[in-house]
Parts: C-alpha cells; structure tokens; sequence
C-alpha cells in the first residue's frame, strides 16, 4: 500500500513511536539480561526472603506459643499483618536496588542496543529501559518473596503444622499492588536520577540510606491520616480482617494517582541530565516537561495533606 503525501506526516510518526518502542525493549532486555548475571541480584533475592520469612516465622512463633495468655499477643497472628511485616523485607529490597543500579557496563549495553536498533538510541529510551529491568527484577524478588510465604503458609495448613498461616489475600492484593509496586516504581525511577545525576557510589547509597531512614521515621511517628500525603507505603499499620475485609480507601489511590506524574518527573529528568549527547530532542524541553509533571504531582499531595488534615478523606 503506497501512503499519500497528506498521509507521511502520520506514517513517520507511526515509525517513530515504534522505533522509540524497539529502542526501549531492547534496552530492557539487554539491562535485565545482565541484571540476572550479577551474583549480587541472587544475593539481594536471598536477603529478601529471609528478611521476610523470618519476621514471618517470628511472629508466628509468638502466636503460637502465647496467644492463649493474651488477647493482645494474639494480634500477632502475621496472617493479619502483612501491612506492618511488609515493611522488612520491602525496605531491604529498596536499599538493595540501589546496589543493582550501579553496573558497570551501562555504555556497553547501550551500544548493543545501538546496534540491535541499527540507529542511535535517545537519552530517554535509554533510561526508560534501564528504568524497566531495574522495576522488573525488583518486582521479581519481590513476589519470589511472597510466593515463598505463601508456600509455606498452604503448607502449614495443608499439614497442620503448629506455626504459619497464609496471608490474608485481599489484604495482600493491596499490599502487593496498591503499596509495594508503586512504591517500588517510584523508587527505581528516583534512583535511575540519583545514579546518573551524581554518578558517585558512596554518595547515591548515603541520600538513598537518609531517604529511607526519613520514610521509616515518619511512618512510626506521622498521624496515620497524614501517611498517604508522604509515605511510600499508605497502608502501613493498617490490619486485616476476614470477616471484614479492608480496601484502600480514596486518600490512597489520590496518592498513587499523584506518584505517576512524579515517576514520569523522575525518568524525564534523568534522561536530561545525562551525560550522553544524543541528538533527539533539547534539554530545555525535557527539563520543562519534568517541572511540569513534578508540579503536577506535588500539587496533588499537597492537596491530599490539607484535605486530610481537615479530615475530608477520612474512612
């Protein structure tokens, strides 16, 4: 089929989205490719899952064992709390992406991109697919350690075994997707930026330690009302039910809506500071494109802080 003059315009732009695409995609599996060969990724994968099982093994072996003495120590059944155990292994999974961020053969792939895509690759393909293997093996460790769990709770009640119960599910369905992936998008995107902004090992791991330090300190002492406004995890705290099951309630889908304009921020900006000419598009745009989108996302949480400081989002 022969294209007419007046159809070039859309045709190019079809070809440029799809070579955009290609670029990426092979970024991606080329950064994932050499993600799975780094002897740390299996490290930090073991980390994860012992973090994770073992505050699940303690907490079930305290509920077991004095549960019957103490309605309050029967709260730490972990089958209701993985809101609040989550956060162990999801932390060490967040410092550990910041190890996996740094690979030394960053400008090796990208030439094996270059090549598969027989053109340059854009700044902004390049940090989208380094972008994209880096949530994607975090997101790998991240179910490894749930499935793992979840193994051992279905055989703990297939079995009758004395301790370990499997975690309430619509309880994890929100902490897997409405907590721990999102907050995980927007962690690797920041760290994508730390990483090529700074370009210094010691000092990337230093402001990553302090953020997460930071995090940690205002889930334990911020009012639970205020958590979505600037917590990476808004369900922190928050324990399950059978009986009566709880989702997340609209402060917290307001706060993920604001985090994707912020992730966006995040990405743009660092495909602007890179130090990599590419060709393809100005700095003064991309910059204006990431204050914008920044705005945008924080404008949003600022309005999520007042509106539940005046208790508009509560219940």
């Amino acid at each position: 089929m022969i294209a007419k003059d007046g159809d070039l315009p859309a045709v190019r732009m079809r070809n440029l989205r799809g070579d955009w695409v290609c670029q990426v995609l092979a970024m991606t599996f080329a950064d994932a490719r050499s993600l799975w060969r780094l002897p740390r990724f299996w490290l930090l994968s073991g980390l994860v899952v012992s973090a994770g099982l073992g505050i699940y093994f303690a907490l079930a072996q305290i509920h077991a064992n004095f549960s019957w003495s103490s309605a309050t120590t029967g709260l730490t059944n972990p089958r209701f709390l993985v809101h609040v155990f989550g956060i162990a292994p999801l932390g060490v999974l967040l410092w550990g992406v910041v190890l996996l961020a740094f690979d030394q053969r960053q400008e090796v792939r990208c030439r094996i991109a270059e090549v598969i895509d027989s053109r340059p690759i854009s700044n902004l393909a390049f940090i989208s697919g380094r972008y994209l293997a880096l949530l994607a093996a975090a997101c790998f460790v991240l179910l490894l350690t749930v499935a793992t769990i979840q193994a051992f709770g279905s055989a703990a009640a297939t079995f009758d075994w004395r301790i370990g119960e499997m975690i309430e599910p619509v309880s994890l369905f929100a902490f897997v997707f409405v907590d721990a992936l999102p907050a995980l998008a927007v962690w690797c995107a920041l760290t994508v930026l730390l990483t090529v902004a700074l370009r210094n090992r010691v000092l990337v791991l230093l402001i990553a330690t302090g953020l997460l330090v930071g995090q940690y300190w205002l889930m334990h002492n911020l009012p639970i009302q205020l958590l979505p406004a600037v917590s990476l995890l808004p369900n922190f705290g928050t324990l399950a039910s059978d009986i009566l099951p709880e989702l997340p309630d609209a402060a917290v889908f307001w706060q993920r809506c604001c985090v994707v304009p912020l992730t966006g921020a995040l990405l743009i900006g660092a495909s602007t500071v890179l130090r990599r000419m590419d060709g393809h598009r100005s700095r003064l745009a991309g910059s204006m494109a990431a204050v914008v989108l920044a705005v945008v996302g924080v404008l949003g949480l600022v309005v999520l802080w007042v509106r539940s400081t005046d208790g508009d989002f509560a219940g």
